[in-house]
């Protein structure tokens, strides 16, 4: 159980109950900061949030991001995957990442179930 997380979860679940039965697997998660990079953005749209609470959930998803924005939790990730793509394949994939506010690599992880 990611209890550290649950102060988060509790706010979210109070002010974006669209996005709260995804928010509440964040406990469960064996990644729970993909998952709340994830649902970040739809929440945060939901709702009205204090600056307080946009901050409280902002620094917990940055929490774990080392000097170059890399995700230093996961630094066991030694392998590298190629991918062909087409240039708007590529563009609609970066697209998807920066509007769920995660890395291309964060976004594929979490959508593969990873």
């Amino acid at each position: 159980m990611n209890e550290q997380f649950q102060p988060v979860v509790d706010l979210i679940v109070a002010k974006s109950p669209s996005t709260a039965p995804e928010a509440l697997k964040v406990l469960r998660s064996s990644a729970p900061l993909l998952r709340l990079r994830a649902i970040a953005p739809n929440a945060l749209k939901e709702g009205t949030w204090t600056e307080e609470e946009r901050l409280l959930l902002l620094d917990t998803l940055n929490s774990d991001r080392d000097e170059d924005g890399g995700d230093s939790t996961q630094s066991g990730r030694t392998k590298t995957l190629a991918i062909r793509l087409t240039e708007d394949e590529h563009k609609q994939l970066f697209s998807m990442a920066k509007e769920n506010g995660v890395s291309v690599s964060d976004f594929i992880r979490v959508n593969l179930g990873l």
